[in-house]
């Protein structure tokens, strides 16, 4: 799955397995893995950012997600989150 920040030898991702679980945020680091959820999503003209229950916030750039980069705005604000956080669910530009 894609890395979408690195802090030191922290690694978080996007992961999806497969007990039809939706897509979420991963930590990693060596063989440590740990998840949180998301609470709210912002997308720019340049960046998409992600608060996180825990506090933190996490952001990445557009140019990594082409179909979001393209989209209009009001196609890139249509999403919710789904499984408690766990995921978020995009209706366009998938």
């Amino acid at each position: 799955m894609p890395t979408i920040l690195r802090i030191g030898s922290y690694r978080f991702f996007f992961y999806a397995g497969d007990r039809d679980e939706p897509p979420h945020i991963h930590a990693e680091r060596d063989d440590n893995k740990a998840s949180c959820r998301a609470q709210n999503i912002v997308v720019t003209d340049d960046s998409i950012t992600v608060d996180l229950t825990d506090g933190r916030t996490i952001s990445a750039p557009l140019a990594w997600y082409p179909r979001l980069l393209h989209g209009k705005p009001e196609e890139r604000n249509n999403w919710r989150l789904i499984g408690k956080g766990e995921g978020i669910l995009r209706t366009v530009l998938i």
